[in-house]
């Protein structure tokens, strides 16, 4: 498993609102810290590594998010597996 450093960036900067969503940004962050993941260093766009990242596997990986766009951006790859969070925090495929 792996994520960017742009993907931690936001989440910090998430983190720090009050309420459910800092909440779950804070909840997010101590998933990731638990798990041993690669982190890639990337400084650019989060969507437009997603993105890269999903044509550079020919679709062979999996992709969690709660970003509607970036859903219907990566429809177009075949094989990917796209699950989006929901905002009542269901796990969608």
């Amino acid at each position: 498993m792996s994520i960017s450093k742009g993907i931690l960036r936001e989440l910090a900067s998430a983190a720090l609102n009050k309420g459910r969503k800092g909440a779950a940004a804070r909840t997010a962050l101590l998933a990731v810290k638990s798990k041993k993941l690669k982190v890639y260093n990337n400084n650019g766009h989060v969507d437009a590594w997603i993105v890269g990242m999903a044509r550079a596997s020919g679709g062979k990986v999996a992709i969690v998010t709660n970003d509607t766009l970036l859903v219907k951006r990566l429809h177009s790859f075949q094989g990917l597996r796209i699950s989006k969070l929901s905002k009542d925090g269901r796990l969608r495929y």
